[in-house]
């Protein structure tokens, strides 16, 4: 079941992918160099920079909180209680 979400509320995009991507290349460049002991203090400060800006990461999907939201808003969210209970008790509905 799909419905789609109202156009009047916007909604920011994230751009995890190039996110996780420009943190991936940190972390190679990171691997490269612990060969080298004279750039501890450099990995050290690179791990540090990686750290806080992991911290920047939301860990909340905005754009489907918003989704929800809309839908209760507009009395469109469907409950499924049966699906809810299924899972509830791990039972596989029949």
């Amino acid at each position: 079941m799909s419905n789609q979400i109202s156009d009047a509320v916007p909604l920011e995009t994230l751009d995890t992918e190039k996110h996780v991507a420009k943190h991936k290349e940190m972390i190679n460049h990171l691997i490269e160099d612990t060969l080298s002991l004279s750039s501890l203090n450099d990995i050290s400060e690179q791990f540090e920079s990686l750290k806080d800006s992991l911290k920047e990461v939301s860990e909340i999907n905005e754009a489907r909180v918003l989704y929800f939201k809309s839908e209760i808003a507009l009395g469109t969210y469907q409950i499924d209680n049966d699906k809810i209970a299924s899972k509830m008790l791990h039972v596989e509905p029949a």
